[in-house]
């Protein structure tokens, strides 16, 4: 996490940013892509797709084992079991 008032910088050319600004800047690291800036989104262009689609199944994989646990451990119990006790 960064600090309140940090800043990451992600640039195509790390030196001569540097040395445009003359500043220390936290460089988050370099693209090859196109940069366009749509209202307060930025979008980084040529994503890696292997990458995207290994984090969308994960999610999904642990989206569907956090609901298959506890509706398997519901499914035996008695439904009037359950009702009685609360």
């Amino acid at each position: 996490m960064l600090p309140g008032g940090a800043f990451l910088v992600v640039c195509r050319d790390a030196a001569a940013l540097r040395s445009h600004y003359h500043a220390q800047l936290t460089i988050a690291g370099t693209f090859t892509g196109k940069l366009s800036r749509k209202g307060e989104r930025l979008e980084l262009a040529d994503a890696d797709p292997a990458t995207f689609l290994g984090s969308s199944f994960l999610v999904i994989a642990v989206a569907l084992l956090a609901g298959y646990f506890p509706a398997r451990r519901a499914v035996k119990i008695d439904p009037m079991t359950a009702l009685r006790y609360e």
